[in-house]
């Protein structure tokens, strides 16, 4: 009877052992990720993106929770395309004097600032009595986020106005080339005065957005 006894054992543990082995060896199964897609909507736009500037925004964060638990740190890096654009639904098309002469009267450009890339690094995650570590919340993660942005939209507004000549003579060669393809002979081209107020260029964004 021990004899058996003690077999069966060694049986339940041989076979223990061949399973444990074989579950290390066989690949584990991957995650699944599913991905789903909607089209909200389709509106036009009539916009014309004459210029881009490209800027790269550096934000940290430092949690300090008390005596019992370790600092938290992280940054973030964001990368912004600022595109200047006129709204060329607002724009006057006049003839002027001689066969094939226009002028062109544009409105004053405005700013959209596209996030391009964002990414998180340097995680160091806060620890409570130094063992037990604490993930960063998704609202510390957003309002991350939205400084680069803020940061991003006050860059906009210094090009705004101070690279405002190249955005001028951006649109100048772009639109001449399009009348120059339709048999104009002669451009004259007026800009609006541009108002490089920081609510200028956040109306705009919102704008683009709705």
């Amino acid at each position: 009877m021990n004899n058996i006894t003690i077999s069966l054992v060694a049986i339940a543990v041989i076979t223990l052992s061949i399973l444990t082995l074989l579950r290390k060896l066989s690949p584990g199964k991957r995650p699944e990720i599913t991905v789903q897609g909607t089209l909200e909507k389709i509106r036009e736009v009539g916009d014309l993106c004459v210029l881009k500037a490209f800027v790269k925004e550096i934000v940290t964060l430092k949690t300090e929770d008390g005596w019992h638990t370790t600092d938290g740190k992280m940054a973030l890096i964001c990368s912004f395309e600022i595109e200047f654009r006129y709204d060329l639904k607002k724009v006057v098309i006049e003839a002027v004097g001689q066969a094939s002469a226009y002028r062109l009267t544009l409105p004053p450009h405005f700013c959209k600032v596209v996030p391009d890339k964002i990414e998180f690094y340097h995680e160091e995650k806060p620890k409570l009595l130094a063992i037990y570590a604490k993930d960063f919340t998704v609202e510390q993660r957003n309002n991350m986020i939205s400084r680069a942005r803020t940061a991003a939209t006050l860059q906009a507004q210094v090009l705004h106005e101070s690279i405002e000549s190249k955005v001028q003579a951006s649109a100048e060669a772009t639109l001449r080339a399009i009348a120059g393809a339709f048999g104009a002979k002669q451009i004259e081209f007026r800009f609006g005065k541009t108002d490089s107020s920081f609510e200028q260029i956040r109306d705009g964004m919102q704008r683009l957005a709705a």
